[in-house]
């Protein structure tokens, strides 16, 4: 697969989870323990490489064992998984051997403009903790990305 057309395919595969990751986000931040300092969404890739990847959010503030306990179960933005031997959603998978790019950072730079957007779209207007995203292993080249 392509570069262009591993994008066109993950481009499309998210924009269907769009309006859930507004409302998983949203429930997140009508959920905030009052002690929240600072609200991180992280991007998981794959460590096979091979374009499953999971986004959650992170809390930060004193005793964040039980802040980020308050929304465990809440805290999954989009979470890529094996469902009855498909994908939900349903984002391409590639073998890493096959192609000529990086696929994590190519991965990375496309969920950095769509949680953008995502983001854009949630209930905010009262929010007045720092938000950021990043990546974990550091992929992406516009990243950390201050959102809030």
């Amino acid at each position: 697969m392509t570069e262009k057309d591993y994008i066109s395919k993950l481009k499309g595969a998210l924009e269907q989870y769009f309006p859930i990751s507004v409302k998983n986000l949203n429930r997140v931040l009508e959920n905030l323990p009052e002690k929240t300092k600072e609200l991180d969404i992280i991007i998981f890739p794959s460590q096979d490489t091979d374009g499953i990847f999971s986004i959650q959010v992170s809390l930060s503030g004193p005793d964040l064992y039980v802040l980020n306990k308050s929304i465990e179960s809440i805290s999954d933005v989009l979470d890529v998984s094996n469902v009855e031997e498909e994908l939900l959603p349903d984002v391409p998978v590639v073998d890493d051997l096959d192609i000529d790019y990086d696929l994590n950072k190519t991965l990375v730079s496309i969920v950095s403009e769509w949680i953008s957007d995502v983001w854009e779209a949630v209930n905010k207007e009262d929010l007045k903790l720092p938000v950021t995203f990043f990546a974990y292993e550091d992929y992406g080249l516009d990243l950390p990305k201050k959102l809030n």
